[in-house]
């Protein structure tokens, strides 16, 4: 775990049918309880805060959602990353290293608080704003994003405080496994790197494979999503380099342990 905090739901789980009514497989991140008014930490390195939801500014559904929204472009993925529910204490615009507070716990939002007796009390709004803490957790999410230009219909966007798409620096950022089942997140807490590879298999995996090839000037080229032959020349000069025996090019549990392990 990222925190010594109490695990209050995992990615995919479902404590309450929210999810399920709202068209999700289950809980679209990781939500951990540390204590009311306790402080969130940045996870990553050159995270851009774009766009932060406050209880005087919350999320405009009515639910009082509050959350600080940053984008991590590390030159092997991009993505969104949220930290929810929080009172935040950082601005939009900011440029956060990795152990910066970006805020507190709270329970701003459509929150929950498990009884004795094994159900679930939603806290309301109300209940909040009256000063009841039960329910406070942070809610911990990863979203993989694409830079895309030009625009294009048929990409789903992340939205800026605006309600526009999102553009930054010649792009906007759109979610292209948005259809996954969870709007396009993922387990963070997973290793980025946890299936084996090889010619033919296509995935964000493969594209980030080939990102952590070519920074390290294995791979040479545009990267793509698609593993083929380049891609298999290229793990196996990385094996070769990093004396992994046999050389074949297949991205298996050895070669994938190596490259997470340098990627933590």
């Amino acid at each position: 775990m990222k925190c010594a905090c109490h695990l209050d739901q995992s990615f995919g789980g479902n404590a309450t049918a929210t999810y399920k009514n709202g068209g999700l497989l289950g809980h679209s991140g990781v939500d951990n309880r540390c204590g009311y008014g306790s402080e969130i930490k940045s996870y990553f390195d050159t995270e851009y805060v774009y766009k932060v939801l406050t209880k005087e500014n919350p999320a405009n559904d009515g639910s009082g959602f509050t959350g600080v929204f940053t984008i991590v472009d590390n030159g092997i993925e991009t993505f969104e990353f949220l930290y929810g529910h929080c009172n935040p204490s950082v601005t939009v615009g900011q440029i956060l290293t990795k152990g910066t507070v970006i805020g507190t716990e709270a329970n701003n939002g459509e929150v929950y608080t498990r009884q004795n007796d094994g159900t679930y009390l939603r806290i309301t709004l109300e209940m909040q704003k009256a000063g009841d803490q039960r329910g406070a957790h942070r809610h911990d999410q990863k979203r993989i994003l694409k830079k895309v230009a030009p625009f294009s219909n048929k990409y789903k966007y992340i939205s800026a405080p605006t309600g526009e798409a999102y553009f930054k620096d010649g792009y906007w950022y759109a979610i292209p496994y948005y259809n996954n089942g969870y709007n396009g997140c993922v387990n963070w807490l997973l290793p980025l790197f946890n299936r084996n590879l090889t010619v033919g298999m296509s995935g964000y995996d493969v594209q980030c494979l080939q990102n952590f090839l070519k920074a390290r000037g294995f791979f040479q080229g545009d990267t793509t999503d698609f593993f083929g032959r380049k891609t298999m020349a290229a793990v196996s000069a990385f094996q070769k380099a990093n004396g992994i025996s046999p050389v074949l090019g297949f991205f298996g549990p050895a070669t994938r342990a190596l490259v997470n392990s340098q990627l933590q």
